[in-house]
């Protein structure tokens, strides 16, 4: 999931890159899997413009 979400190809000078899920519009990305109760999340770093190629996720714990 982390790849099809993070999945960065367009053109780098657009605003909104055409079929990109992950872009320079992009301020968080939430993942969370039910059955292990996993939750990962991105959020843009402050102060940069550019989206960074590798975004990092932090994980964040559930408890059951």
């Amino acid at each position: 999931m982390k790849e099809i979400i993070s999945y960065k190809h367009g053109e780098p000078d657009a605003l909104s890159e055409a079929s990109d899920l992950y872009n320079k519009m992009t301020l968080y990305m939430v993942l969370f899997e039910p059955d292990s109760l996993s939750l990962e999340v991105y959020f843009r770093p402050r102060n940069i413009r550019q989206s960074p190629d590798n975004p990092v996720f932090e994980k964040i714990e559930v408890f059951k």
